[in-house]
């Protein structure tokens, strides 16, 4: 419940908001928060291969947004679709999906992909916040935070990548978003009372 609600929130905010963020280190690939798409498209290996028009795969569909870039990559040399999110033209997320329905993965290689993942991350980052029945993990530094919805016995992996100053700006937004939502439904009831 909590992952749907910041993945909602975070969609709500890249479209609604704006922020400014930093470009640093590395935090994605090859990539910092707050690049360019020019300096984006300029930084992925020769191996990705950009998505540019709408491209069918297995049983699903993939059409870029024109704030996204979308490659056909690979991630522990397993096949994934690699997408990087923008907000006024500002690198603020990237993801990796690994959904057999993009690729004809086997139950095992999602299972080893998922446990490679964990354990990489988990050495670098620590030991993650579990949400959920465990289906949902969150790995957290000072610039990135990093969230995984893990199912590959239903054939999903996903990793969700975002800048901790992009999300800062997400959460003030949602705040702003509830408390105007109350006072509304305040003054409502308010006026409804004849108070």
């Amino acid at each position: 419940m909590k992952a749907k609600f910041w993945l909602i929130a975070i969609l709500i905010a890249v479209l609604l908001t704006g922020c400014s963020i930093v470009s640093g280190s590395k935090t994605f690939r090859n990539t910092s928060w707050g690049m360019d798409m020019e300096k984006v498209m300029t930084s992925e290996s020769s191996d990705a291969d950009l998505i540019n028009k709408k491209t069918k795969f297995k049983r699903f569909s993939v059409d870029p947004k024109p704030n996204e870039l979308v490659y056909t990559s690979t991630l522990f040399d397993l096949p994934v679709i690699v997408t990087y999110n923008f907000n006024k033209g500002k690198l603020v997320a990237a993801q990796y999906s690994a959904d057999d329905q993009y690729y004809s993965y086997t139950q095992d290689e999602l299972k080893e992909l998922s446990d490679h993942i964990k354990e990489k991350l988990t050495k670098k980052y620590g030991k993650p916040e579990i949400i959920g029945n465990e289906k949902s993990l969150i790995w957290e530094s000072k610039k990135t935070s990093i969230t995984m919805w893990d199912e590959p016995e239903t054939g999903f992996i996903q990793l969700f990548y975002s800048s901790q100053q992009y999300l800062d700006e997400v959460n003030k937004q949602q705040e702003k978003y509830e408390n105007e939502k109350f006072t509304l439904s305040a003054t409502t009831l308010i006026s409804r009372l004849n108070l």
